[in-house]
């Protein structure tokens, strides 16, 4: 899990590095175009130094992109074969796993659907990983809390368009977040550390677009954050597992 977080955080990243440097570089290039033909106008006494120099620039120019190519055509890659799974064990196993691990004195709860009628086509590693990051900031949020309260639940409902979807809510007590920390949550990074709250989050919505669904959070009228991951129900159709 370590591994695939560490992979997800590098591959946004990726994405952002590659979507802001290929302007300048293309910039560097024209600039570089420009300055060779002010040499050859001028014919300075020292155009064969400047224009070895230039060259080698240009030369590193072009490996830069070529590499940025390639990290953006590893970043519209599928992604692995998904499998028809069961929500409530995916997250029932990632409740267990946390509350084992005694990373909290809080006991995360777990409430999920009756019988078997929570399948989703799912990477079970990745879900895996999405959930458990929703618990370890719910658990964070709640640690200075008088009575801390951390839960999880598994519910089917119905998408604004009618479809059918899976809904696993993480919901904490902690302090309400001021309306400036609320909107940082959909911000892309809100964290410079490699541990914080915005990269894990990144990483969670990451996994959970590359599934088909959405990530959502909702305060409480009071205190307490709820964020809920919605995913597409499987219709249990193999073409859809991708």
């Amino acid at each position: 899990m370590a591994s695939l977080q560490k992979t997800g955080v590098v591959g946004q990243m990726s994405l952002i590095v590659a979507h802001e440097l290929r302007q300048p570089l293309s910039a560097i290039s024209g600039y570089l175009h420009g300055i060779e033909r002010l040499l050859d106008q001028n014919n300075p006494a020292n155009s064969a130094m400047l224009s070895s120099g230039i060259g080698a620039i240009k030369s590193q120019a072009k490996t830069a992109e070529s590499i940025l190519e390639k990290v953006r055509s590893y970043a519209r890659k599928k992604g692995q074969p998904r499998s028809l799974l069961n929500a409530n064990e995916i997250v029932l196993e990632a409740v267990n796993t946390l509350n084992e691990a005694m990373l909290s004195p809080t006991k995360v709860t777990f409430s999920g659907l009756k019988g078997r009628d929570d399948k989703i086509w799912s990477d079970k590693t990745e879900l895996e990983l999405a959930v458990q990051n929703l618990l370890k900031n719910a658990l964070h949020a709640v640690s200075s809390e008088k009575n801390p309260s951390v839960s999880v639940s598994v519910h089917k409902e119905k998408s604004s368009g009618g479809s059918p979807r899976i809904a696993i809510s993480v919901s904490d007590n902690g302090p309400r977040l001021s309306d400036e920390a609320f909107e940082k949550l959909s911000s892309v990074l809100s964290s410079s550390k490699i541990d914080g709250l915005g990269l894990g989050l990144s990483i969670v919505r990451l996994i959970v677009e590359n599934h088909g669904g959405q990530l959502e959070f909702f305060r409480g009228p009071e205190n307490g954050l709820k964020a809920v991951i919605f995913l597409p129900e499987a219709d249990e159709n193999p073409g859809s597992s991708e």
